[in-house]
């Protein structure tokens, strides 16, 4: 929901840049000129949320101190998302 979030955002800011750049460029007054840059953005501001999800966002909790800070999985950057919703795994109910 965040990362859908920050990149229509991103999208959405992309609009003046496009009508900037379609001043002085004749390929950026096309029409079909418009997807390609705003879906462009949007891709760029979803990459990048789900990094600060996966990456930032953790190291600002409490929690992620108290457990020992930096493990290989933060450090790798080796999120398993999937492993929250599994939960007959390990022995734990």
């Amino acid at each position: 929901m965040f990362a859908a979030a920050v990149g229509t955002f991103a999208a959405y800011k992309a609009g003046p840049f496009q009508e900037a750049a379609g001043q002085t460029y004749v390929l950026f007054r096309k029409t079909w000129m418009k997807v390609p840059i705003r879906l462009a953005a949007f891709g760029c501001g979803f990459y990048v949320a789900n990094q600060l999800k996966t990456r930032l966002f953790p190291r600002l909790n409490v929690e992620y101190y108290r457990k020992g800070g930096i493990n290989p999985n933060i450090y790798l950057a080796n999120q398993d998302l999937i492993s929250k919703f599994r939960f007959f795994e390990n022995g734990e109910a």
